[in-house]
């Protein structure tokens, strides 16, 4: 017999998106768009990177 947790299964394969809002400097806001960042990916990146983490 083998035990599953259905739960964590289904969390780890759920990519649904959630609407998150993040305040940034102003000036860091205009550097990003200046350089055409999609700070969205961006933000997903570095939480995947300092969580290690890898999306499926």
């Amino acid at each position: 017999m083998v035990d599953v947790d259905f739960t964590a299964y289904r969390r780890k394969l759920d990519n649904r998106t959630v609407r998150r809002n993040v305040t940034l400097p102003n000036w860091l806001d205009y550097e990003a768009r200046k350089a055409d960042l999609n700070v969205s990916k961006v933000l997903q990146e570095a939480l995947m990177l300092r969580l290690g983490v890898m999306k499926k």
